[in-house]
């Protein structure tokens, strides 16, 4: 009978390091696609075109060429962690959907946390200055992302100064509001940095099962990553992998598995800081290039390819990208950007030639626990433009990440 798009098995998994690009990893993990994955269904060989000539002008049937390997986009729900209890994670990647896809990405797993959760002391803390106290000595590590209850809503921030095996104070990266809750638990969150040194990445393995076919996809190298965070609807992933060769396998017929994953991160509570300061944005996203180069190897026959290298050409970039309103004289709203503070971020106070100031821009996305992310450009070049949107005033954005650490995406 006819084959049915909505049943469809999407499963991945990682190679086993960054040097190998051909068969079927051990275990295969489920992932829950948004779309109709069209990239993992059967394909052909290119078709390549013999223009030869006769005595009766005839045409001539094409050969077969290498296999098709054009680029794989996965779309998938942003979800958080499985049971995020604050306590000691040995494996993040196995405490969410996308992890595995995170880990290829940025070439590194989230590093392991240990010990027990730490918890919010009764004072100690200076908010407008990032300092948290905690109740006990604590393993909380510079470049933690953590989240805490506050009186005003869960905080999130990268910790910056202070970590250690024993701390007991810390200071975050930026500023947080209210004051925090006292004995409140202290959440570690899974953290992926963008390091333009990493430039071997382990590559994923893609297997798409319909009704009666079924393709493995080998040696995927990592090429790009976007995030969507419309307005109060579910983040979505896209991630792009180009794959090396691919297979057609017989059927696994595997039963229906849900993959570990905590809730769909939702763009409910928003919140964007610009050099700690904290405006009222929208239409934001968060995009993520590798730059990978394929390698061209035509000497080892297949497709004249063997998986990819990060960071080439121009390197890495990780991007925010956004809107922010632009406020009335009066009445003025705390969280709208004044002409003042404006005109710095447009450059129109300097002259030609003068190097652009750098920015710190956070992102935090999400008030629950096992559905929120967090996304930290230390030191961006900042380029701004105004517009008008639906009648209103606003600044439009992108910042990239450059510097030591160009960019931290956390997910809790």
């Amino acid at each position: 009978m006819t084959d049915v798009s909505r049943l469809l098995t999407v499963r991945h998994a990682l190679h086993s390091d960054s040097s190998t690009f051909t068969g079927t990893p051990g275990t295969l993990f489920p992932l829950r696609c948004t779309d109709d994955v069209a990239g993992l269904y059967p394909r052909n060989r290119v078709a390549l075109a013999r223009n030869l000539r006769s005595q009766g002008g005839r045409r001539y049937s094409h050969a077969r060429g290498a296999q098709d390997v054009a680029d794989i986009t996965l779309a998938t729900e942003f979800r958080g962690v499985d049971s995020n209890t604050g306590a000691a994670v040995a494996a993040w990647e196995a405490k969410m959907e996308q992890g595995l896809l995170l880990q290829s990405m940025f070439g590194a797993v989230a590093p392991a946390t240990t010990g027990v959760a730490p918890t919010i002391a009764a004072s100690g803390h200076t908010p407008a200055s990032g300092i948290v106290a905690f109740t006990a000595a604590a393993n909380v590590q510079n470049g933690a992302v953590i989240a805490f209850a506050s009186t005003t809503g869960l905080q999130m921030g990268r910790v910056e100064s202070g970590g250690g095996a024993a701390t007991t104070t810390v200071t975050l990266q930026h500023p947080y509001t209210g004051t925090p809750t006292t004995a409140a638990t202290v959440f570690r969150m899974a953290v992926y940095t963008v390091a333009d040194s990493v430039t071997h990445h382990v590559h994923a393995f893609l297997t798409g099962e319909g009704e009666s076919w079924r393709r493995d996809y080998s040696g995927c190298a990592p090429m790009s990553m976007a995030l969507s965070l419309a307005s109060g609807q579910l983040v979505g992933m896209t991630s792009v992998f180009s794959p090396t060769s691919w297979a057609d396998v017989a059927e696994a017929d595997p039963a229906h598995a849900e993959p570990t994953a905590g809730s769909p991160i939702v763009a409910d509570r928003v919140r964007l800081l610009i050099d700690n300061v904290e405006y009222f944005a929208s239409n934001l996203s968060i995009n993520y290039n590798n730059a990978t180069q394929i390698r061209d190897v035509d000497t080892i026959g297949g497709n004249g390819r063997l998986g990819g290298v990060c960071g080439a050409g121009d390197g890495k970039s990780f991007t925010i990208e956004g809107e922010v309103l632009i406020g009335a004289t009066s009445p003025a709203l705390t969280g709208e950007l004044t002409d003042a503070a404006m005109v710095p971020l447009l450059g129109s106070d300097v002259n030609a030639g003068a190097v652009s100031t750098v920015r710190e821009v956070a992102l935090l996305v999400g008030s629950d626990v096992g559905a929120i992310m967090y996304a930290l450009l230390p030191t961006a070049d900042f380029v701004a433009s105004t517009a008008v949107v639906n009648g209103l005033s606003r600044m439009k954005f992108t910042a990239v990440g450059t510097g030591a650490l160009p960019a931290v995406l956390a997910v809790g």
